[in-house]
């Protein structure tokens, strides 16, 4: 059984891109986790030994995440916490890894702008042909995802048109109330 976690902080190194023999992308970071406390003492908030998580993420995420993100930016982190033992020669270690489902900025520490990842056809006709998809109807045979051009589409409405009442103000339709 795995734990699953969502951790809150800041990058702590430059997220590093690997690709392993069987030809998939990796990316391996650090992060650092921390809490802050008020001291009554001195009636100043401190913040509290930081946790520190090593992070791994695959595939597409691997990808988008050496991409996207960098040290000392503040990120969420959503996955599979594994702690792992191994010895050294100073003794027995233990290491916390998080095997990530989902990264991302954290909006609370600034603004972050999306672009969204399109396949092109050539991929998702390719990807349809492996999937068996070739021969069905409506399966890869078009060259465009953009949906064909309509003879009879109609010209947007002129101002005048657009600010009508409607058919429901026109006592069409009675309200319900």
């Amino acid at each position: 059984m795995q734990d699953h976690i969502t951790l809150i902080g800041n990058l702590g190194s430059k997220p590093e891109v690997r690709t392993t023999p069987g030809g998939q992308h990796v990316v391996n970071f650090s992060i650092a986790t921390n809490s802050r406390r008020l001291n009554r003492t001195t009636n100043v908030w401190e913040d509290v030994d930081p946790n520190w998580y090593d992070v791994a993420a695959w595939g597409d995420l691997a990808t988008h995440a050496a991409k996207s993100l960098d040290k000392g930016q503040r990120v969420i982190v959503v996955g599979k916490l594994r702690m792992r033992k191994f010895e050294t020669q100073n003794g027995s270690r233990t290491k916390h890894e998080v095997v990530a489902d989902a990264l991302g900025h954290d909006l609370t520490a600034g603004s972050s702008i999306f672009a969204k990842r399109e396949r092109a056809s050539h991929e998702k006709r390719v990807s349809d042909q492996q999937q068996g998809f070739s021969g069905a109807p409506g399966f890869g045979d078009q060259q465009s995802e953009a949906p064909p051009e309509e003879d009879d589409a109609q010209a947007p409405p002129s101002e005048a048109e657009w600010h009508k009442p409607s058919v429901a103000d026109a006592g069409a339709y009675p309200t319900p109330f």
